[in-house]
């Protein structure tokens, strides 16, 4: 039974059922389990820095099972529910599919998860600048920035994640009328949200910024249903829109600073969306980068270079958590989402709980480093961080429920973004 073939709410399932069952394998008494134990299962897939090269690592043996060229090198993103790595090779203009070989066995009331060979699908997608991906509700979708110098407009293909290996694949394309830096993320019931140009750049006006003024809702068909980018009013607008998560029906965005957090709420009932502005606590301070955890109700952003802020939409309420230096990246672990691993560039592991919303750990796994060009890179396993030391060739593991180095994996190259599909298995 292949895990990609599913959908979200089984998977979920499996996900609890693998990384919690310890009813086992086979009926034994207790005391025939003294000898079992947790092992991390799935593959790790690793991009090279410096080279169209994709790596990818048995996560149960640590070893490389497949190198899988490409046209240059890229950023590496999952898809949601499903076992394909996205390649996004913005330089290229093009975007890759890997199907990770991924497979889930059932025994009767549990699974075991198998790495089988990866491929690279003949699906591509082309396009100017590919930059942002977001992968919800079923589908894939990618922003290409286009380019103002060059006179091409940003568009937007979102692909049904179900339908990626078939000779002909489900794809929605959607024309936006001017160049920017945006993002688009699917919603409940084939509904697209799309961040909207902002007009001055389009205009060629020298000193705007090319990040979006708010977002629009579009149907499969390319047709907004509602706008959300009126400027004279916050509460349905996200001036310097960069940042995106979702977390059930709430969909956030970051604005700039003295803006806020744009948080449009789906109401499965009336098929529409409603807005609200959720301010920032302290002046001049943005959020740029916002992650959730699907079993949680909040999201959580930087807030400024040295803090995060987490923020709960439905109470509108904030809480900034001051870091000990500047993060260069910050994930939850995928087995709860109890945990946020924040990677900072004094070389360290920040281990957050995000309910209690403080620092337990600190775990040191490099030397410091800056946040630009190429550098250590954070992904995360259940209840692990993974970071990847370029100058080494090396990738870290680090137990984020017991703070500790597990162990070094060796990849050789420029080791640059990952992502992990994994979970935890009992071993016998």
């Amino acid at each position: 039974m292949s895990w990609k073939k599913l959908g979200s709410r089984f998977l979920f399932f499996i996900l609890v059922v693998a990384g919690l069952g310890a009813a086992g394998c086979e009926k034994k008494d207790r005391d025939s389990h003294d000898h079992d134990h947790e092992a991390i299962v799935g593959a790790l897939l690793v991009s090279d820095a410096e080279a169209g090269l994709i790596n990818i690592i048995d996560l149960h043996h640590g070893d490389i099972i497949s190198s899988i060229d490409i046209e240059g090198p890229a950023t590496i993103y999952p898809t949601a529910h499903t076992y394909y790595g996205v390649a996004i090779q913005t330089a290229d203009g093009l975007v890759n599919f890997i199907d990770t070989g991924i497979e889930i066995e059932e025994h009767g009331d549990h699974f075991h998860l198998h790495v089988g060979e990866p491929e690279l699908l003949n699906f591509e997608l082309f396009g100017s600048t590919p930059i942002h991906f977001v992968s919800h509700d079923g589908w894939s979708a990618v922003h290409f920035d286009g380019s103002r110098d060059e006179g091409i407009n940003a568009e937007v293909a979102a692909v049904l994640e179900s339908t990626l290996e078939d000779s002909d694949p489900e794809v929605l394309f959607f024309a936006l009328d001017g160049p920017a830096h945006g993002a688009a993320v699917p919603a409940q019931d084939n509904n697209f949200l799309i961040t909207v140009p902002n007009p001055e750049y389009v205009n060629g006006v020298s000193d705007a910024s090319s990040l979006p003024i708010g977002v629009n809702v579009y149907d499969e068909s390319g047709t907004v249903l509602q706008e959300f980018a009126d400027v004279s009013d916050p509460d349905s607008s996200c001036v310097d829109l960069h940042g995106e998560a979702v977390t059930g029906n709430h969909y956030a965005f970051a604005c700039g600073a003295n803006f806020g957090i744009l948080v449009l709420t789906y109401n499965e009932g009336s098929g529409q969306f409603s807005s609200k502005n959720i301010p920032y606590p302290a002046a001049d301070v943005r959020t740029g980068t916002l992650i959730s955890h699907e079993s949680k109700s909040f999201f959580i952003g930087n807030f400024g270079a040295d803090a995060l802020i987490k923020m709960n939409p439905a109470s509108s309420e904030t809480s900034v958590l001051d870091l000990p230096a500047d993060q260069c990246g910050f994930v939850f672990e995928n087995d709860g989402g109890n945990e946020v691993a924040v990677l900072t560039i004094d070389g360290f592991i920040q281990v957050i709980d995000s309910n209690t919303w403080m620092i337990e750990e600190s775990i040191p796994v490099t030397s410091p480093f800056s946040c630009t060009g190429i550098r250590p890179r954070l992904a995360a396993g259940p209840g692990v961080a993974y970071v990847s030391i370029p100058e080494d060739g090396t990738v870290v593991e680090v137990g984020l429920h017991e703070p500790e180095i597990i162990r070094e994996i060796e990849v050789g190259g420029t080791p640059g973004t990952m992502t992990a599909f994994a979970i935890k298995e009992i071993q016998h």
